[in-house]
């Protein structure tokens, strides 16, 4: 394969833009995936020109933010807010775009507009406290600008401070996580090891959405230092008051309780390993000038002082106050009770509070006041050491705001539920996954991974991110996309096991993948281990709606109706368990959630349609809101959201009858969704209930071969195979599907159809033991067993017809009563016997129709028992009703080809058989049965063709191949050969009465009179060919010259002939042996001999040889003789059958009498040499 050139890819792709917006962004992530910004965003530019839509503007606006292109995204994000005067996102990004042209009144006046458009407030105070200060010339005043940030902040009674968008919660952590994680105290896992990170995902545009933080510059004039001078920003100003425990709580008992000190402790005994992830740290030196400063702190001073400091952590240790301190922090997530001396002193020195803990750590015991060598290595150390974890700090603290933006940034975009949401969602979250852009990948491994520092929480903040990470891509690839998009599976593996939104994933994941049983058991662990988190009730409630556990489902809905502020998802989920429930609230709960929530939520839309879809008197509007996702909706709809609604609108269409319209929209389903499964079985549905089993096997061809494999689809394209009669290919599609109860079902019908009866046993009794025990396995095994012994189908039939009394209501046991009773039927019994066999076995067929009036198979099965009862008109009744039902089930066609057979259609017969060789070109059985077409055609050449196919396959040495060779060398006239083979299928265990007909004419026709009289007379009685036997016998008494035995003998074939099915060609040649017979004894002017010529003629006696000769014969015999009537009766005769030897010597006399040389010559050229002598 050639390699793809990238330029030639670009070019095409800016030539031919993506159909829709979302195609677009995949495309703009794939080459930013690539490290080709510069293309990206030039393809951003050109689809925009297309597609003015807020959601690409917003896309290249933030991309222009993060490369500091202010002026063009303030220059987008304006027009945006003038096209769409309600969108809110488009203002935030403005006031990011003014904040960056150091325009902060500007942009605080976008914010309030972005509040006043909906925007969440806490979400527009995380932004207000990334403005910059408005200066002193600058458009507003102080106050003016203080009076706007105190509108535009958070709450003061927050117990976070400097929390991100969400009221006390963690920042970038989903706010539905955070009542679990409060409850359990936070990450309490002692055993967890340093996880290894790795880089995961494609879409890396973004490493910092909120790339408006504080720059090393900006900080260094931050109001939050000593030397910054008096805050020019009252916001700012009032954040370090708050935090000096100056605004927020006038004394330490309002401080909150995880905050205060502990009583008895001095304030160097509080716990600071590691860091509250939700506080911002402003205490680390941000520049090289504070860095030198901090040492000199600690070199100016003497040892003794140095080390006999106490620790003040809101001063330094000249006594000065500490910039930008905040109050002491609670223990870290995870901790519990006193912390050891060394996780102390490491988280002391780490946040730069002096030394005491370093020399604790160094274990340096130094005593006097001397300045010696070892106070001198004592202090160099000390000094490295600080710089050390001062410099860890920095970057530490550095890191955990950058994910907690991202984390923020991600919580915000799946705020309203939609899917462009959730993939900038993962955009975010995947930028999580990569080192920090100031650290080389080796650095941050080494500082945050691999030897990490006490105190630091990176750590704790990249497992919540891991956790989220896995969590959104696996609820995407439940709801949105298709499995393995998103590698779910490999962030949940990455992800921190404890945690509950690592859970959640687990279960979304298994439903993504069509593992319900596998979702169903870590739901209930989930639920067990997690019972409040709202993130794990929602995955519940995903998995309860796919299964028929109702009373899990009306525990968890009434958990969920309870809840004094649900989340739009749990919202979203109790209203379609109600409508699973049968509650009739749920339109009024989904409405609700349409129009207090998101208009746009393209999820409530669908459930809204398929709930209103349950009321018939409620389609027109069930069919209104399906147009609606499917158009205005659209833009904000996943692939597999459309593809859900088109299917709905096919569905009201088929429900209405109009299949064509039907299969458009279920065809617009799989374009819009082709990687996605669940979009499939409508459109394979209808084609197989239409009988294209051809259409279904292509639609089914397109499911994507990397989604995992799944039991439906293997167990579809066998179902699809067995109904076409291709046993063979079902049994390759089971092959390698994972066992089960319809597995092991499936492989035995599969066996049955190539009519291997004792391998279908074992597959039947292994279904039978699956769980629940179905009992058609059980009836299946029964008949198998029949059918490989014959000594057992007695036992069989009454077993079997228990099960029918036991289970009335299923239709596989009924269809294994009715087959088990044709198997008998064929096993030789009484006349009356095989009757009343084959009526029993077609009143379980319509007993089976009753339950499954559309199954194709008991059509075909009921068709077949209506050809053994030789009833013409019910047979042919039920079996053009098979054919159109399913003109592709094999041995339902090769049935009525049997039928057209014995009515003398050949010609029908052979071209519905040559048809069905187009599908099943090395079908042995097909094979058989257009030999036997062509025989009754006089074409033997073509029949000894189709024989010599099969030679040296054991499929040609079986009873019913001999019988067909036989009967090719029978009309041959070639009676030795014909005798052998008869006498092979006469012998083989499969012997049936064709076989003892054909062999008892093949002796007669030799002479062997005796051996033909013996086996002809025990043929007489049986149902199937006993008719053939009686006339077989008819001939042979006519040629014994006894007339009344004969005359009694084919008056009794015409008899049964008449009774069932028989062609009319049959007919006429017993006729024409009846008039020979009378000819017999009473010679040709007998009125008897003229009725029967007549009787024939009018049956079909210009196509029957034996009546053409005999009408020739009573042409010749009357009292004026008709020569030219009985040439050309004899001629025709010919012509039909080129062996009828009789007419053949009849024309050479006719022609020796005439003496017609020339005419004689001819005959002679054209006469076979078997009828030469």
């Amino acid at each position: 394969m050639q390699p793809t050139d990238p330029n030639a890819e670009y070019e095409n792709l800016l030539a031919n833009l993506p159909a829709t917006e979302n195609d677009v962004l995949k495309a703009v992530y794939a080459l930013e995936e690539r490290d080709e910004r510069q293309r990206a965003s030039a393809l951003l530019e050109r689809a925009i020109e297309r597609y003015p839509c807020g959601l690409l503007r917003r896309a290249l606006a933030e991309r222009c933010i993060y490369i500091q292109e202010h002026e063009r995204a303030r220059a987008l994000m304006d027009q945006q807010a003038n096209d769409d005067t309600g969108d809110g996102a488009a203002l935030l990004l403005l006031a990011r775009a003014y904040n960056g042209l150091d325009q902060p009144a500007r942009a605080l006046e976008s914010l309030e507009r972005a509040r006043a458009r909906g925007i969440a407030a806490d979400r527009v105070a995380f932004w207000a406290e990334k403005i910059k200060p408005v200066p002193a010339s600058g458009a507003a005043s102080p106050d003016e600008d203080t009076q706007v940030r105190a509108g535009l902040q958070r709450p003061a009674d927050n117990d976070d401070d400097l929390a991100g968008p969400q009221d006390e919660t963690m920042v970038g952590v989903s706010p539905l996580a955070n009542a679990s994680i409060r409850a359990s105290g936070g990450f309490d896992r002692d055993d967890l090891g340093p996880e290894e990170h790795t880089h995961i995902g494609s879409i890396d545009f973004l490493d910092d959405p909120g790339a408006d933080t504080y720059e090393a510059d900006e900080l260094s004039q931050s109001p939050l230092r000593e030397d910054a001078g008096e805050a020019t920003d009252p916001l700012k100003a009032e954040v370090v008051e708050r935090l000096e425990g100056k605004a927020a709580f006038a004394n330490e008992d309002e401080l909150p309780t995880g905050r205060r000190k502990p009583q008895g402790q001095s304030r160097t005994s509080i716990s600071h390993q590691g860091t509250d992830p939700r506080i911002k740290h402003v205490a680390a030196p941000d520049s090289a000038q504070e860095l030198q400063r901090w040492q000199s702190d600690i070199s100016g001073v003497g040892l003794d002082q140095s080390l006999d400091l106490d620790i003040d952590p809101e001063h330094d240790f000249r006594g000065k106050p500490r910039p930008g301190h905040a109050r002491p922090l609670p223990p870290a997530p995870g901790q519990r009770g006193e912390q050891r001396d060394d996780a102390n002193a490491w988280a002391s020195v780490s946040e730069g509070r002096g030394t005491r803990s370093l020399a604790r750590l160094t274990s340096i015991q130094l005593g006097g006041s001397g300045l010696g060598l070892v106070r001198i290595l004592a202090i160099a150390l000390a000094g490295m050491l600080a710089i050390v974890f001062v410099t860890a700090g920095f970057f530490s603290s550095s890191e955990i705001n950058r994910l907690r933006d991202l984390m923020g940034e991600a919580n915000s975009a799946q705020a309203l539920d939609l899917y462009p949401g959730y993939v900038q969602a993962l955009v975010h979250l995947d930028a999580t996954s990569r080192p920090s852009s100031y650290l080389g990948s080796t650095i941050d491994e080494l500082l945050f991974t691999k030897m990490p520092l006490p105190g630091l929480s990176v750590p704790r903040w990249r497992e919540m991110a891991r956790a989220d990470h896995a969590l959104v891509a696996a609820l995407v690839e439940q709801r949105f996309e298709h499995p393995g998009s998103r590698a779910a599976a490999h962030l949940i593996a990455r992800a921190p096991a404890y945690h509950p939104h690592t859970a959640a994933a687990g279960i979304y994941e298994a439903l993504a993948s069509d593992k319900r049983d596998r979702a169903l058991e870590l739901a209930l662990k989930a639920r067990k281990f997690h019972p409040g988190d709202p993130v794990v009730r929602e995955a519940v409630a995903e998995v309860l709606l796919l299964q028929d556990k109702l009373e899990l489902s009306r525990e968890l809905a009434a958990t969920l109706a309870t809840l004094s502020a649900p989340t739009l998802r749990e919202r979203y989920a109790l209203a379609r368990l109600q409508h699973q429930l049968g509650d009739g609230s749920a339109p009024t709960s989904l409405r609700a959630i349409i129009q207090e929530h998101s208009a746009e939520h393209v999820g409530a839309h669908l459930a809204l349609a398929k709930s209103l879809g349950a009321r018939p008197e409620e389609h027109a509007q069930a069919q209104a809101t399906l147009r609606s996702v499917v158009t205005s909706l659209a833009p904000n709809a996943a692939p597999l959201e459309m593809g859900r609604a088109f299917n709905a609108i096919g569905h009201f269409f088929a429900q209405g009858g109009d299949a064509v319209q039907a299969e458009a929209n279920y065809r617009k389903a799989v374009a819009a969704a082709p990687q996605h499964s669940n979009v499939y079985p409508p459109l394979i549905a209808l084609f197989q209930e239409s009988a294209r089993f051809d259409d279904a096997r292509k639609v089914l061809a397109q499911v994507s071969p990397t989604r995992p494999p799944s039991p439906y689809f293997a167990i579809t394209r066998c179902e699809l195979f067995l109904l076409s009669g291709m046993a063979s290919q079902a049994l390759q599609v089971l092959e390698g599907a994972e066992d089960s109860g319809q597995i092991h079902w499936l492989r035995g019908l599969a066996q049955l159809q190539l009519g291997d009866p004792g391998k279908a046993i074992e597959s039947f009794q292994a279904a039978a033991k699956a769980k629940p025990n179905p009992p058609a396995a059980s009836a299946f095994a029964l008949y198998a067993g029949a059918r490989s012994d014959d000594t057992k189908t007695s036992a069989a039939l009454a077993a079997i017809k228990k099960l029918g009394v036991e289970h009335p209501g299923d239709a596989a046991v009924h269809r294994a009563n009715g087959l088990i009773h044709m198997h008998e039927a064929t096993l030789g019994p009484s006349r009356s016997r095989h009757t009343q066999l084959v009526q029993a076995a077609r009143k379980s067929f319509e007993q089976a129709l009753i339950t499954r009036p559309n199954d194709t198979i008991l059509l075909h099965d009921r068709c077949q028992a209506d050809i053994a009862l030789r009833d013409a008109v019910a047979a042919k009744a039920s079996c053009e009703r098979a054919r159109r039902a399913n003109p592709e089930y094999l041995p339902g066609m090769i049935a009525i080809a049997h039928l057209h057979m014995l009515e003398g259609n050949y010609d029908l017969a052979n071209t519905m058989l040559q048809d069905l060789r187009l599908q099943h070109p090395l079908n042995a059985r097909l094979s058989l049965t257009l030999a036997r077409t062509q025989i009754g055609r006089g074409q033997l050449d073509r029949a000894s063709e189709e024989v010599n196919r099969w030679l040296g396959e054991p499929a040609h040495e079986s009873a019913e191949w001999m019988l067909v060779e036989g009967r090719i060398a029978f009309a041959r006239r070639e009676y030795t050969k014909a005798l052998g083979y008869f006498q092979r299928a006469h012998e083989s265990p499969a012997n049936t009465g064709e076989a003892v007909a054909f062999l008892g004419t093949a002796l007669a026709r030799l002479g062997h009179i005796d051996r033909a009289d013996a086996l002809l007379r025990d043929a007489l009685s049986h149902p199937t060919y006993g008719a053939d036997s009686w006339m077989a016998l008819g001939q042979l008494r006519r040629r014994q010259d006894r007339f009344a035995d004969a005359n009694t003998n084919l008056t009794r074939a015409l008899q049964h002939f008449e009774a069932q099915i028989a062609s009319p060609r049959r007919l006429a040649q017993v006729h024409a042996e009846l008039a020979r017979a009378w000819q017999i004894g009473h010679g040709w002017t007998h009125p008897n001999v003229l009725r029967h010529i007549e009787l024939g003629q009018e049956l079909a006696g210009n196509d029957e040889p034996d009546w053409l000769h005999t009408f020739g014969l009573y042409q010749l015999a009357k009292r004026k003789p008709e020569q030219a009537l009985a040439q050309r009766a004899f001629e025709r005769a010919v012509e039909i059958d080129r062996f009828h030897c009789e007419s053949w010597q009849a024309l050479l006399r006719i022609y020796n009498a005439q003496r017609a040389g020339q005419s004689i010559r001819s005959l002679r050229e054209r006469m076979p040499a078997v009828c030469a002598g």
